[in-house]
């Protein structure tokens, strides 16, 4: 019973990791967890310049639909507060991090 419960254990947590998940429209995206700490800072100061600095160095990336056809995969679930972990499909060395709800779960694959 215990390896039946280990299983299914170890097999949910596949599923979740391996969905694929795309941006909602106007998602921010960091290129580091540093990167999103201080974009964090930049919106709760209500800081529009140092915002526009982290887009400018590539930082932070807001995610426009149009324009942008990223598809990506959970690698680490973020706490509450905490942005999650996410890599690009395709590229599982290129990483971004983000809210969870500023994804939505793809269907397909």
């Amino acid at each position: 019973m215990k390896r039946l419960l280990l299983l299914l254990l170890l097999f949910t947590n596949e599923i979740a990791f391996s969905q694929t998940y795309v941006p909602i429209n106007n998602a921010a995206l960091a290129a580091s967890e540093e990167c999103w700490d201080q974009w964090t800072a930049a919106v709760s100061a209500k800081d529009y310049a140092a915002g526009d600095r982290l887009r400018e160095q590539n930082c932070i990336i807001v995610y426009n639909r149009d324009k942008m056809n990223l598809k990506l995969v959970l690698v680490k679930s973020g706490s509450w507060g905490n942005p999650s972990k996410y890599y690009i499909k395709g590229n599982p060395n290129a990483y971004v991090w983000t809210y969870y709800d500023l994804v939505e779960e793809i269907d397909y694959d």
